[in-house]
């Protein structure tokens, strides 16, 4: 059965301590980022790519599949502004809803005219994106962490060069993808007792994730996850055993010609826009280590790792925001801080 393989384990399994009990479940925060600054995350990232309003979405898409970015901002030639950014959110919102038109069929995809409209007819299909957050290379990674944290997928940050005429500025865009890299390796050097602790210690084991049936067509998941705010779900099997994970970037292949295929279960929409099966789902448990699950995300370049039960049904998922929250001034996955 397709999509029914061996996920990818995260071990890293680690014993639970007494040792610094309380600074070991988040509860105290005995470090800052006050004295880095963003500069050091932006100083190997090339210059920001943009789309104008005149923009296609294809155009954008092709932008953003040569580069391997999964956003692009958006900018006002007359109104010399960025407007907003797009993501594969958005992008995906507008797909399969078909602009938001009711009651879509096979026949609506395939000539499928979507692409053709301007990628800033997309703006604020998510709400994040229709609010740059802008920083300047010398504010301080502290800034960033809670809007990181609480679901802000992205950041820009204006690093300024002199020139002859004065100052030029060049906009890059930081990720919570790069921020958690940076973060990896900040806690590595410093040996942070809060790489070792459990999963399930750090509360990161508190929310069922949403999931569909193997069964459910692709177009139907992604509309679920539209309405959801989602960037991702989960398909099980008829047994709730994780077997496959669709997200928002999984559109990033789709072409006119493949556009029927989201009437296809999602994993077999995934192989046929993709010509190949589907990644397995990058997978822990409750008591993997924080250190082993962060070295996972990092090494698979996912965004969301799923913590499983001893069956292989998906019990919760940790995201890019989650990870953040652990060296945030202010833990949003705590109940009480």
């Amino acid at each position: 059965m397709l999509g029914t393989g061996t996920n990818t384990h995260i071990t890293g399994d680690t014993k639970i301590t007494s040792e610094n009990s309380v600074t070991a479940q988040g509860l105290v925060r005995d470090f800052d980022f006050k004295d880095v600054q963003l500069k050091e995350l932006v100083k190997d990232k090339h210059d920001m790519v943009r789309a104008l309003t005149t923009t296609s979405e294809e155009e954008a898409i092709d932008l953003m599949r040569q580069h391997h970015i999964s956003a692009i901002p958006i900018y006002d030639k007359q109104a010399k502004q960025y407007l907003g950014i797009i993501d594969f959110f958005d992008i995906m919102a507008g797909t399969v809803f078909g602009s938001f038109k009711k009651n879509l069929e096979v026949a609506d995809f395939r000539n499928y005219q979507f692409l053709n409209q301007p990628c800033s007819d997309l703006l604020g299909l998510a709400k994040e994106n229709s609010l740059i957050r802008r920083y300047e290379a010398t504010d301080s990674l502290e800034e960033v962490l809670e809007p990181l944290s609480r679901g802000f997928h992205r950041i820009m940050v204006n690093k300024p060069t002199k020139t002859s005429g004065g100052q030029k500025h060049h906009h890059r865009i930081i990720s919570q993808f790069d921020v958690v890299k940076f973060l990896n390796s900040w806690a590595e050097k410093k040996n942070l007792p809060l790489l070792k602790r459990r999963v399930d210690e750090l509360h990161l084991v508190n929310t069922r994730p949403k999931t569909v049936s193997e069964e459910t067509t692709a177009l139907d998941a992604y509309q679920l996850m539209y309405r959801e705010g989602l960037y991702a779900v989960g398909v099980v099997n008829k047994e709730g055993v994780l077997i496959g994970n669709l997200s928002t970037t999984d559109i990033r292949n789709l072409t006119p010609q493949t556009a029927p295929s989201l009437f296809l279960p999602c994993l077999l929409f995934l192989s046929t826009i993709n010509q190949q099966p589907p990644s397995k789902p990058i997978v822990c448990h409750p008591n993997s280590s924080f250190e082993s699950i962060i070295l996972g995300a990092i090494t698979a370049k996912v965004k969301r790792i799923w913590v499983i039960d001893a069956a292989g049904k998906p019990i919760s998922l940790i995201t890019m925001s989650d990870i953040i929250s652990k060296f945030a001034p202010f833990d949003k996955t705590l109940p009480m801080r």
